[in-house]
């Protein structure tokens, strides 16, 4: 979890060097390269626990 954080915190400040800056151009860089792409990843870690989840459920109904 404290890898997380550190991520987060760095997202964070990257974020928001661009905006202080005013540069438009390298905050869309950043935000394409960095947050969609730990967005999607995001997206199917959730989906993958949830059709673990799914199996867990369908495998324990064959035992009753």
């Amino acid at each position: 979890m404290s890898d997380f954080n550190h991520d987060y915190i760095n997202i964070l400040a990257s974020l928001h060097g661009y905006m202080e800056k005013g540069d438009q151009i390298l905050l869309k860089n950043y935000f394409q390269k960095t947050i969609q792409p730990l967005n999607q990843a995001l997206i199917n870690n959730k989906n993958n626990i949830q059709n673990m989840r799914k199996d867990e459920t369908n495998d324990s109904n064959l035992y009753m």
